[in-house]
């Protein structure tokens, strides 16, 4: 009896670890491939150049030769050199600017040089009020 029980479970067992490892491949060698959408590739814009660090000073021209200039600082009395960008016509020596610069490969690249505009100073004055009547003598 336990040998005819023993002979059923087996069988069973066989039956059902095949129908739930699915239908046999019928060509082992051949894998399933599934079909692969063709990506479709968006055009990429092209990123634009780094933002250059524009530094700005002010002083005064004290040499100006080809492309190099060379100003004084108002403040602190420092020479300071650049290399012109392109010939500026509007500056001679002794001028007020105020020059937009780089810094590349270790050297002051101007970028703009501006004739500094003198500003007239400004004199505060009192207020002025509308003229009021002293008050009468008392008596």
């Amino acid at each position: 009896m336990k040998l005819l029980q023993g002979i059923i479970f087996a069988s069973l067992f066989m039956f059902l670890t095949a129908a739930v490892g699915g239908p046999a491949p019928s060509d082992p060698a051949t894998p399933k491939v599934q079909p692969v959408r063709p990506s479709v590739q968006k055009p990429v814009a092209p990123k634009p150049p780094p933002r250059e660090t524009r530094l700005r000073v002010s002083g005064v021209v004290r040499e100006l030769e080809g492309p190099k200039l060379r100003i004084e600082r108002n403040i602190t009395a420092e020479s300071m050199e650049f290399i012109l960008e392109r010939p500026v016509t509007n500056v001679a020596v002794g001028d007020r600017v105020v020059i937009s610069y780089i810094i590349k490969e270790g050297q002051n690249i101007a970028k703009r040089v501006r004739k500094e505009s003198p500003t007239p100073k400004q004199v505060k004055t009192a207020p002025t009020s509308p003229a009021v009547p002293a008050p009468a003598p008392r008596r």
